[in-house]
């Protein structure tokens, strides 16, 4: 903690002291006041510090002990979703509902909501990979929507070029050298 927090040299000082992360005076002077703190909040083997506050100082009001997996979720750079007015980490709601984190964090890439993301059944995987195309298609046709055939409406990979199914071309000319 003080290495990270006071020593420029240390790596991981660019993401303490480099931040403006301090410790309190009383830590800092004397690690008999230190270890009273910690011995009377909780510090047990296996624990590690934590600040509540990842922009905050370590002092006594914003210190706690808990596993690394705890800790793990308080990272600044972890991915922070908010459901139903409440922000966790995706890690979290993963766990909450039950899903691998990777999943809602692909989810949540593929554009689905954060509400679709953790709140889908997800059992039966063939509705799943329905749910994915039905999503990929959706955000397709959202982006493409003005490219779609002008004479029978049909909806083509390329845009480039004349409808295969009526001979019209995307440009609105009418196209006689298809067969």
């Amino acid at each position: 903690m003080k290495r990270r927090c006071c020593d420029p040299t240390v790596p991981n000082y660019k993401r303490y002291g480099g931040r403006g992360i301090k410790i309190c005076d009383e830590w800092l002077r004397s690690f008999k006041a230190f270890s009273a703190w910690a011995l009377e909040n909780g510090y047990a083997e296996g624990l590690t510090i934590d600040r509540l506050d990842n922009d905050g100082n370590y002092s006594p009001e914003n210190c706690r002990w808990v596993t690394h997996r705890d800790q793990n979720r308080n990272y600044s750079r972890n991915h922070k979703v908010t459901y139903n007015g409440k922000t966790m980490c995706l890690a979290e709601w993963a766990e909450e509902f039950g899903l691998e984190p990777s999943t809602v964090s692909a989810r949540i890439k593929r554009g689905w909501s954060v509400e679709e993301a953790l709140s889908l059944d997800t059992s039966n995987h063939g509705n799943q990979r329905l749910f994915d195309k039905i999503k990929r298609l959706q955000n397709e046709v959202k982006r493409c929507r003005n490219e779609l055939c002008l004479k029978c409406g049909c909806y083509k990979e390329s845009h480039i070029g004349a409808c295969d199914d009526c001979r019209f071309r995307h440009d609105g000319e009418w196209r006689d050298d298809l067969q």
